[in-house]
């Protein structure tokens, strides 16, 4: 990822010495619009309350994985796209940017949950054959 930021202001940059443009202005060009950065801090205030939720998604996905059982997992990610497009068309006709921002958090709790209850299927299989 570094390489890819140097690599990017290096050639963005017209005199080729680094530090003379903003990262901002190299992403969004020039910050004369300020609804970006509100946006953006909305989007991540919602979403960052629910990183948690996030970090046990990756667990009990990748925990499903690890037990060899690899088409749930797959099945999760297509509930997510789904919840996301169903969310969207529901929640942002009321609360606009933020609509969008729910609707990933209820994509990955969505998943979260669906993988949640498969792994303890799986786990109550493994320890029944015990």
């Amino acid at each position: 990822m570094l390489f890819t930021l140097f690599g990017l202001v290096s050639c963005y940059d017209d005199d080729s010495s680094l530090g003379t443009k903003d990262v901002g202005d190299i992403t969004i060009g020039p910050l004369e619009d300020a609804s970006i950065i509100s946006y953006t801090k909305d989007f991540l205030a919602v979403t960052g309350i629910c990183l948690f939720p996030l970090g046990w998604l990756f667990v009990f996905r990748n925990g499903c994985q690890g037990m060899g059982h690899t088409f749930v997992p797959m099945l999760s990610g297509v509930l997510e796209v789904s919840l996301r497009v169903v969310m969207v068309k529901l929640l942002t006709p009321y609360l606009a940017f933020r609509g969008v921002a729910l609707a990933e958090v209820s994509a990955w709790i969505g998943a979260w949950i669906m993988l949640m209850i498969t792994y303890w299927i799986y786990q109550e299989r493994t320890d029944s054959f015990r």
